[in-house]
C-alpha cells in the first residue's frame, strides 16, 4: 500500500550546525510530496523565507488556472501584447481539463494532456503550445509551487507543415493591378497588399509605419517596430508606390510622429494571399 502524500507545509528553519547558530541556515518544506531545502546566509534571512512561505502556503490552494494566470501576468512585462494574447489563448486550451484542479494535479497528467492537443489541434499548434507549458512548467519550478516540471520531458511529435501558398508571378501582377485599381478608387485599404507584396513586409510592420517612415521624399520606408531588432531595416520604395504612398502622407505634418500612414486605412485585415474571399477581405484576383 503507498505510503500517504504528505500535505505542502513548512517544517522549520534551522541552523546548519548547531554549534555555529551564526552560520548558515536552512530552511526545510515539504512541497509536492517531497522534502525540499532552502538554504539562506543567516538566520535573519531564513527567518524571513521561512515567514514568506508560511504564507503562501495558508492561502488556498492554487489551482492550475490561478498559476497560469499569474505566469502570464508576470510574462506581460517583456513581451507584447499580441504575445500576451496568444499565450491567454493557447495554453488555457492545451490545459482544459486540469485548468481548475489544485497544480499538483499535472503531476502525471503532461503525457496526456499533449496526447489530447495533438488529437485536437494542428501540429504547429500544439508543438507551440507544448513549448509553452514547458516555460510554465519551469516557472512554476522556479516558484517551489512544484518540485518538479511535469512537461519537462514530454516529446514533440509530427511534422510541421513548411512555406505557405506562394503566388506565381502571373497571378502576383494581376494581384497588384487589382489592388492599385481599388486603392486607385479611393479605398486605401488596398495599400497594405500592395505594400506587403512589393515590399515583403509582414502585416504587423506594415500596420506600425508612421508618416515619419516615408523618407527621402517617398523613396525610403523605414521599418522602425518589427518583430526582432534584426527585423528594424530600411526600404526601396519602387515607383509603382511612391507617389501613391505621398498621397496618404498628405496632410500630416512631420509634428505628427504618431500618425499611422498605412494602419489607419486598414481596419480589419487578413492574408493577402486568400484569393477570391471577396473584396472585404483584400483584392481579389479577376476570374
Amino acid at each position: 500500500m503507498p505510503r500517504p502524500r504528505l500535505p505542502d507545509r513548512v517544517v522549520g528553519a534551522y541552523p546548519d550546525d548547531k554549534r555555529r547558530p551564526d552560520g548558515p541556515w536552512s530552511v526545510v518544506l515539504v512541497l509536492d510530496g517531497r522534502r525540499v531545502t532552502e538554504r539562506a546566509a543567516g538566520e535573519s534571512e531564513a527567518r524571513r523565507l521561512e515567514a514568506r512561505y508560511r504564507r503562501d502556503l495558508s492561502t488556498e490552494v492554487r489551482t492550475a488556472q490561478d498559476a497560469l494566470e499569474e505566469w502570464i501576468t508576470w510574462k506581460a512585462a517583456t513581451i507584447k501584447p499580441v504575445s500576451v494574447a496568444a499565450l491567454r489563448s493557447s495554453l488555457p486550451r492545451f490545459l482544459g481539463p486540469v485548468l481548475g484542479l489544485p497544480l499538483t494535479a499535472l503531476r502525471g497528467k503532461a503525457e496526456d494532456l499533449y496526447a489530447r492537443a495533438v488529437s485536437l489541434f494542428a501540429v504547429v499548434t500544439q508543438r507551440l503550445a507544448l513549448q509553452r507549458a514547458k516555460e510554465w512548467g519551469a516557472w512554476l519550478v522556479r516558484k517551489r509551487w512544484l518540485t518538479v516540471n511535469p512537461f519537462a520531458h514530454v516529446e514533440p511529435v509530427g511534422r510541421p507543415n513548411v512555406g505557405k501558398p506562394q503566388l506565381r508571378e502571373d497571378e502576383a501582377a494581376l494581384f497588384l493591378q487589382k489592388a492599385l485599381e481599388i486603392w486607385d478608387a479611393g479605398r486605401t485599404w488596398a495599400a497594405i497588399p500592395a505594400v506587403l507584396l512589393l515590399l515583403g513586409t509582414r502585416v504587423s510592420e506594415t500596420q506600425a509605419v508612421e508618416v515619419r517612415d516615408l523618407d527621402r521624399g517617398g523613396a525610403v520606408l523605414w521599418i522602425a517596430k518589427s518583430k526582432t531588432d534584426a527585423g528594424k531595416r530600411r526600404l526601396a520604395v519602387p515607383d509603382v508606390l511612391r507617389e501613391r504612398l505621398l498621397r496618404l502622407a498628405e496632410g500630416k505634418g512631420p509634428h505628427e510622429l504618431r500618425a499611422r500612414l498605412l494602419g489607419a486605412v486598414a481596419p480589419s485585415l487578413v492574408a493577402p494571399y486568400r484569393l477570391g474571399a471577396g473584396e472585404a477581405h483584400g483584392p481579389r484576383l479577376p476570374e
